[in-house]
């Protein structure tokens, strides 16, 4: 095999070595391969420490992790949007392997997943029965939609994870979603409590607690988060660290110990 090509001692690399996207590491980061850039062929088990560390500790805090398996925003630039079903199918089973048995975990089969262009109904349908099949614990599954809403009456999911800000904006929606899907649902990202230059980025505090409260009354859940634009740091969203806003501290009156 041409060595400036595809060839790697670790398997097939997703860049030829004369590629400009090629990379031989990252400096200060060990969860990237110490070689050429994400060989499909082998995982990278200190990557699957440090996310079985982070699941431990959100366990002992009280925290569930919806786990997501895939996601839309590659955009070419790692190869994990062109990955072969055979590839796709040894990662699932592979991390459902490893993080089952951490029992706060759920499953979100994708984030956004109507933006994964490639993925048809029917894929989707096979990996969640997959998950469902090598998962011994039964944990939760879902999928978190964009522009087009999935069917979550299918057998293997367990819930509906929503993203469509509208049906808690006005009383009755929730209820309405509720009683079409017939299984419980989470309003998976009503927006955000925050001040970015995006629409769904600038809920006040008092508006985050009324769709929490529509949400509620209609007997469904609903998801929290942040987007404050700091100079000195990403959006709470995009790289976690402390909550500023006001509606968590009023959303405390919601918790069931």
């Amino acid at each position: 095999m041409d060595p400036q090509g595809f060839y790697s001692p670790f398997g097939p690399t997703t860049a030829e070595r004369r590629h400009p996207s090629f990379q031989v590491g990252a400096p200060g980061d060990d969860c990237q391969w110490n070689g050429p850039i994400w060989p499909f062929s082998r995982l990278n088990p200190v990557y699957f420490q440090r996310f079985e560390k982070n699941l431990t500790r959100m366990l002992e805090i009280g925290i569930e992790a919806d786990v997501i398996l895939f996601r839309p925003y590659d955009n070419g630039r790692w190869g994990f949007d062109a990955m072969d079903a055979e590839t796709i199918d040894r990662f699932v089973r592979y991390a459902v392997a490893r993080l089952a048995a951490f029992r706060n975990v759920w499953w979100s089969l994708a984030n956004e997943n109507s933006f994964m262009r490639r993925f048809t109904d029917s894929d989707w349908d096979r990996l969640f029965q997959l998950v469902q099949n090598k998962d011994p614990y039964g944990h939760l599954r879902s999928i978190h939609n964009a522009e087009v809403l999935c069917d979550y009456r299918k057998p293997w999911v367990t819930h509906d994870s929503l993203q469509y800000c509208n049906a808690v904006r006005e009383f009755g929606a929730a209820a309405l979603v509720r009683d079409i899907c017939r299984k419980p649902v989470i309003h998976d990202e009503i927006n955000y409590e925050g001040n970015i230059d995006r629409r769904w980025g600038q809920l006040t505090a008092e508006e985050m607690v009324h769709r929490f409260w529509l949400a509620c009354i209609g007997g469904t859940y609903a998801t929290h988060g942040e987007a404050y634009q700091d100079p000195d740091a990403a959006t709470w969203i995009t790289a976690g660290g402390v909550l500023r806003g006001a509606a968590l501290l009023a959303l405390r009156i919601l918790r069931v110990d």
